[in-house]
């Protein structure tokens, strides 16, 4: 039988030590690892949202590449590329164009 896993990532998490104590404490109690539960927390967390607002959802997932890095929408405004989503305009960001050398 063939198993195919996807490529992993590693994200860092700045919390109390309280709260890493406690989450140890709830991954041993169900019997998983610490990153498995977190991984648990995290597929809920975005399940909950694409439910909760699929079209933001959709919206915001789409500037972003398959590898997690943002991509520049099409729409420039004075040699600035805008990144973001008009649904939520508090994320959205200006970045200035970078020169070309020449």
């Amino acid at each position: 039988m063939n198993v195919f896993m996807s490529a992993e990532i590693r994200i860092n998490v700045r919390t109390t030590a309280e709260v890493k104590r406690e989450l140890e404490i709830t991954a041993r109690l169900r019997g998983i690892k610490v990153s498995s539960l977190v991984n648990l927390l995290v597929v809920r967390a975005i399940r909950e949202e694409k439910e909760r607002e699929p079209g933001a959802f959709a919206s915001i997932a789409g500037t972003y590449n398959q590898t997690g890095e943002k991509v520049p929408a099409q729409t420039e405004t004075n040699n600035a590329v805008i990144v973001g989503t008009p649904v939520f305009p508090e994320l959205a960001e200006v970045k200035p164009k970078k020169k070309r050398a020449g």
